[in-house]
């Protein structure tokens, strides 16, 4: 009979009569006392340690250690053997994972205390960044998150504590955790938040407990990007509006020169354009080459340009081709928009950088609507000529719009 099968059946005779009576090798012996760990065979284990099995032996291919499997299998009795014989709590697998890390994601309180006790480094982290606490809030184990921190575990490690329990989604570890008073405007190495990460990540129940935790709104990361920025980005309404009540500026610039409004205009956002003008968004504002009309006019976001206009948007902004928002309106014969220009005062007579004004556009693509409401703006000049000596009646004729030229002849 082999040692794995004497182990098998619990044959402590035969184990004995192995371990003393034929050459088991290392091998032999440190595999049978995993073996034994996994089926949580103590008085085995001991036989097998005390016949020099190492306790510190890594099994392929993982490289797991004994102390790990008695970690895994919540074999408080086992760890505490195996530490009384020289295990290393700090000796990791394969991935850099610690019997600690194991016993914290797996939320045994007991065996986590004793690994603390005997100096188990509390902030060790494998190659994914994981630490004991993170894995711990990951999976929902209080009492080990208290000790662990008890213990002295970082709760600002690369995201935060509060991060990671956001991006969980774990109210109630969030509540946790900010009951125990930690910093809730702490930042990562990009200048991140827990409110700038909630901001993205859209739970509306933890921006208010951060809020009411006197949360930092208007914190900007290293990109320059706020919480308002990050919620606008992710299209979460209901976060906007609560942190807009609660003191974001609504004009506040990323290091882009972006400010929410223009976010919101790029994404198609009404309700969000709405709610940042409520809060006196700058409708006007731009950064070097767009605005918040012209953005919104590009993207094809009638809504939007409404909405703009009638918080007093510049109805004569000029796009970065050189057209400006009423030429380009022309141009597409957006019949809505351009009467919703026109009644914000839109110079008809602008021209682009070609010479060109919007009537000249409407008649180069023969939207006779478009030129028939242009044509009734008082001081309108029908007869104006771009750089080329073209006008609006002659590129009518030219593109063979008889009806357009005919119009205009008779205006």
């Amino acid at each position: 009979m082999s040692l794995h099968s004497a182990i098998t059946h619990k044959d402590i005779f035969k184990i004995q009569e192995l371990l003393s009576s034929q050459p088991c090798s290392d091998k032999e012996r440190n595999l049978g006392l995993i073996y034994a760990i996994q089926r949580g065979y103590m008085n085995i284990a001991q036989l097998l340690i005390d016949a020099d099995a190492d306790v510190n032996f890594q099994n392929s291919p993982h490289q797991m250690t004994p102390l790990m499997f008695a970690c895994a299998g919540n074999h408080e009795s086992l760890c505490q053997l195996l530490i009384n014989n020289g295990a290393d709590v700090n000796l990791t697998n394969d991935d850099e994972t610690s019997p600690l890390m194991i016993a914290s994601y797996r939320g045994y309180t007991p065996i986590v205390k004793m690994l603390l006790n005997n100096h188990a480094r509390v902030n060790h982290q494998d190659l994914d960044g994981d630490n004991s606490l993170y894995l711990a809030i990951k999976s929902n184990h209080f009492e080990v998150v208290n000790l662990l921190i008890d213990y002295g575990a970082d709760v600002f490690l690369d995201d935060g504590a509060l991060s990671i329990a956001i991006d969980q989604d774990n109210m109630e570890m969030v509540d946790f955790l900010l009951a125990r008073s930690i910093d809730v405007n702490h930042s990562n190495d990009e200048g991140m938040t827990p409110l700038m990460m909630a901001s993205a990540h859209g739970n509306i129940t933890i921006i208010e407990r951060l809020l009411e935790a006197k949360a930092n709104v208007n914190h900007r990361d290293k990109n320059g990007d706020s919480a308002l920025h990050l919620a606008v980005l992710e299209g979460h309404l209901l976060i906007v509006r609560k942190i807009l009540q609660r003191g974001a500026n609504p004009n506040i610039r990323n290091q882009d020169g972006d400010s929410p409004l223009l976010i919101a205009c790029v994404q198609g956002y009404t309700e969000i354009v709405v709610e940042l003008l409520k809060y006196n968004a700058d409708v006007n504002f731009h950064n070097e080459t767009e605005t918040p009309l012209g953005l919104a006019i590009v993207n094809g976001w009638q809504k939007i340009a409404i909405h703009l206009l009638h918080a007093g948007a510049n109805p004569n902004t000029i796009l970065g081709d050189g057209k400006t928002v009423l030429m380009k309106m022309c141009d597409r014969n957006n019949l809505p928009l351009i009467a919703e220009l026109l009644k914000a005062g839109a110079d008809v007579n602008l021209e682009d950088n070609g010479g060109g004004t919007a009537l000249m556009w409407a008649s180069h693509k023969g939207n006779i609507d478009a030129v028939k409401l242009l044509v009734k703006v008082e001081g309108i000049n029908i007869h104006h000529q771009n750089h080329g000596g073209y006008t609006a009646i002659s590129l009518a004729e030219y593109n063979k719009y008889p009806e357009v030229a005919k119009f205009l002849k008779e205006c």
